[in-house]
């Protein structure tokens, strides 16, 4: 899998929100940069027949719009997509603190899922998510 990297800038004052835990989260500018080099990687994947690139973008683009923690991404199953039907949300079983409970999702991510599902059936692979 390519690892995404960003040209290094020497900023003094690099502002990032803490919360009171010390853990530290991606600013506003951070996440649309990392947005915008995993919807390029994706377009040249496509364009050359990768696969890499396809499924970082929907990494990404899940991870951004939906607000799951990583663990939560890792273990969803095509089950737990609510996407047809009217329905934009995502169960998550036994999240944070062994709760479980729905995200709901915008009608742009619910889109993307659709056509990543379709690009793997197209492919003859399984629906394994994470």
């Amino acid at each position: 899998m390519k690892i995404l990297s960003f040209p290094a800038k020497k900023t003094r004052n690099r502002k990032r929100a803490v919360n009171v835990d010390g853990i530290k989260y991606y600013t506003e500018k951070e996440i649309k940069m990392l947005r915008k080099a995993a919807r390029n990687d994706h377009d040249l994947a496509k364009s050359k027949g990768l696969i890499h690139g396809v499924r970082s973008w929907e990494i990404v683009d899940l991870l951004t719009y939906s607000g799951l923690r990583m663990s939560e991404a890792s273990n969803l199953k095509i089950k737990h997509l609510r996407i047809g039907h009217g329905k934009s949300e995502i169960f998550v079983e036994d999240g944070k603190g062994s709760v479980s409970g729905t995200v709901q999702i915008p009608v742009g991510l619910k889109k993307h899922l659709k056509s990543f599902l379709k690009w793997k059936s197209d492919r003859a692979e399984g629906y394994r998510l994470g």
